[in-house]
């Protein structure tokens, strides 16, 4: 069965568009060149150049983007205010939740980061979360939320 949308449901989701739309220019407004260059990067295709963009998996490996822990706090706050945007409250707690365990996982780890060339990271090494697919401040680094990539 289809969904029917309403003028109401088309309102609403223009509405949160518009919220995501404001905070992205924020944070992209609070960063310096060097940075912004790094976050917005290539725009993202189907082409298998973009593919490394799109892999998904959990050990940490460098995506690209712009990491949150080389954002700062103000950086990582505005950050924090898109993702907000875009999930309701249960799940920005749970999103928020997952980015304060890295502190723990970190301070497990060692707070040692060491990947290959390719950005695979090296059998045996620690690793943490220096990484798109790692979300998380690293201690030491002034913050605490949330990863950003393209």
């Amino acid at each position: 069965m289809a969904e029917v949308r309403t003028p109401v449901d088309d309102v609403a989701a223009r509405q949160v568009a518009a919220r995501m739309a404001e905070a992205a220019n924020l944070w992209l407004d609070a960063l310096e060149p060097e940075q912004r260059a790094v976050a917005t990067g290539a725009v993202p295709d189907d082409s298998a150049a973009d593919a490394e963009r799109r892999r998904w998996f959990y050990t940490p490996t460098d995506h690209g983007g712009l990491t949150f822990h080389q954002q700062r706090p103000a950086q990582q706050r505005a950050a924090m205010r898109l993702v907000s945007t875009g999930l309701s409250t249960p799940a920005y707690v749970t999103a928020a939740t997952i980015i304060g365990l890295e502190n723990v996982l970190d301070r497990t780890e060692g707070f040692v980061s060491r990947f290959t060339a390719s950005g695979a990271a090296i059998p045996g090494s620690t690793t943490c979360a220096s990484s798109a697919s790692r979300a998380g401040p690293r201690r030491g680094d002034g913050g605490s939320a949330a990863t950003t990539s393209r």
